[in-house]
């Protein structure tokens, strides 16, 4: 009987911490308020090793607007901020984290704007940006 509840219980906890099917990421790119293409200007990276994660705070131009609630235009200048976990445990397997932004690269954007202010956050999870 201990063995049944133990193996229930490894099963579950991996539902918990398991990858996302890619059906669930197209549906948060779908859902996104901005679709936009965009070209990241600047990078800073703030490292906290106590937290175990790296803050990055991004200046990018948007280059094309497939779809904006927010009215972004071509050739607007945004701020994007987001964390990610440094270093996963070994053995670990969870939801994709976005990408590292590089300076000088364009990207398919999904973002939701923060407050009505020109910051945006990743609206997709880890597929939030994939590389033009």
């Amino acid at each position: 009987m201990q063995n049944r509840i133990l193996l229930v219980l490894t099963f579950l906890s991996t539902l918990l911490f398991a990858e996302l099917p890619p059906y669930y990421y197209k549906n948060l790119q779908n859902a996104s308020q901005e679709n936009l293409i965009i070209e990241v200007n600047h990078v800073h990276q703030s490292i906290s090793i106590l937290s175990n994660n790296i803050v990055l705070d991004v200046n990018a131009t948007v280059l094309k607007v497939q779809h904006s609630q927010s009215n972004l235009q071509k050739g607007d200048t945004i701020r994007i901020k987001y964390s990610r976990v440094l270093k996963h445990p070994t053995g670990w397997v969870g939801p994709s984290e976005p990408l590292i932004l590089e300076e000088r690269t364009s990207y398919k954007a999904y973002l939701k704007q923060f407050e009505n202010s020109k910051l945006y956050l990743p609206d997709a999870r880890g597929k939030s940006f994939e590389q033009q």
